[in-house]
């Protein structure tokens, strides 16, 4: 488990979960589902607020170019935004 702020990542046989810990009951949004490469750059954009670190974290970890991780980073952010996570 990986805790910052409201929100917590939570692995589960393989596959990993972002829970907003500090939604209201009327406004329920179900846990998010994502693979490890969307819960690298989530943790990266909560610990830095950089979509640059969070590319480079891509970069580092799965050996990718710099240009395949910053479209990565930035779309997954912005699949969150549009599912209503508050980051």
């Amino acid at each position: 488990m990986w805790k910052r702020g409201r929100y917590q990542i939570r692995e589960a046989a393989g596959q990993f979960w972002l829970i907003d810990m500090e939604q209201p009951a009327a406004a329920y949004f179900p846990p998010v589902g994502m693979n490890e490469s969307g819960a690298i750059i989530l943790k990266t954009f909560l610990e830095t607020g950089d979509e640059g670190q969070c590319a480079a974290k891509l970069q580092e970890e799965f050996g990718i170019g710099l240009q395949e991780a910053e479209t990565d980073a930035r779309e997954f952010l912005e699949q969150l935004r549009a599912r209503g996570v508050k980051i």
